[in-house]
């Protein structure tokens, strides 16, 4: 981890994506929102507007815990991310420690997310996640791969009737023998935003859920954790121009005689670029 002062986060952010971009880290293959791989994970809504790039920094105190870099097509696609980058430094910021990038692939113009490649900090395959989807455009199967083309694990979507709520069981392959690992309930609301999340282990027992709240644009409010671990996490957040977040606060609370106390607090701080629009003029 490494100690650096807040009040400079746009100037490094801006000298990394200097780097990135003379490096030709950023491949041209296309890719979209994390939303279909990230269901078990806390939900985030696409940028809005003609995000460019996305440079995401994770603090706690003046500690970097992580950077994120995303960068998008001009019809809002991911192209890319790039997940910690904890080498850099302002004393060394051509060394760049990249613990992996994802690329992800569509099918032809469409929003439809065919695969995303996943390359170790080496810049070789690691593993890469193909998608199946049913005749509603639904994902029904996810399938990870290894390098050497064995399936490493997969996610099987099952849908309930009034569209609002799916079940996701995982399994992995060790040795070509199938084994359950664990399975998610997702439920969501009218506007499709995940206000719940049950976790069964792998003997199909549950141990844990998390429920969601949000605020007035669409972002996380609230979650709150149980049962194996009583807490909750609660987000503030800070506004650019074009009505994108551009840092967010994440408070961790515990119970502590009988009343609830911040044990943790992060910080994450956004530089976002966009592109140009275009200007019709009259002929």
């Amino acid at each position: 981890m490494i100690k650096i002062n807040k009040k400079f986060t746009f100037y490094y952010s801006f000298l990394l994506l200097l780097i990135i971009s003379n490096f030709g880290v950023f491949s041209q293959n296309r890719l979209t929102m994390d939303g279909v791989t990230e269901l078990g994970r806390t939900p985030q809504p696409i940028p809005l507007g003609l995000v460019k790039t996305v440079i995401t920094t994770e603090f706690s105190g003046d500690e970097i815990l992580n950077v994120e870099v995303e960068t998008y097509d001009s019809s809002k696609r991911k192209q890319e991310k790039i997940i910690d980058m904890s080498g850099y430094t302002p004393d060394s910021p051509s060394f760049i420690n990249l613990a992996y990038k994802n690329l992800y692939s569509y099918k032809g113009n469409s929003d439809e997310l065919l695969s995303v490649s996943t390359y170790r900090e080496d810049d070789n395959l690691s593993t890469k996640t193909e998608y199946k989807y049913d005749n509603r455009q639904r994902v029904e199967k996810e399938t990870t791969y290894e390098a050497g083309g064995e399936i490493h694990s997969q996610k099987i979507y099952i849908y309930r009737d009034k569209d609002d709520e799916v079940e996701i069981q995982k399994v992995r392959y060790r040795n070509e023998k199938k084994q359950f690992v664990e399975k998610f309930i997702i439920q969501y609301n009218a506007k499709m935003q995940i206000t719940k999340k049950i976790i069964f282990d792998f003997d199909q027992q549950q141990k844990q859920f998390s429920t969601y709240t949000y605020n007035d644009k669409g972002l996380l409010e609230k979650s709150v954790s149980c049962c194996k671990y009583d807490y909750y996490d609660t987000f503030e957040y800070k506004f650019d121009k074009q009505g994108n977040w551009i840092q967010k606060t994440q408070s961790s609370w515990k119970k502590e005689d009988e009343k609830y106390v911040v044990y943790n607090e992060r910080i994450f701080s956004r530089v976002i670029t966009y592109y140009r629009k275009k200007v019709k003029t009259l002929e």
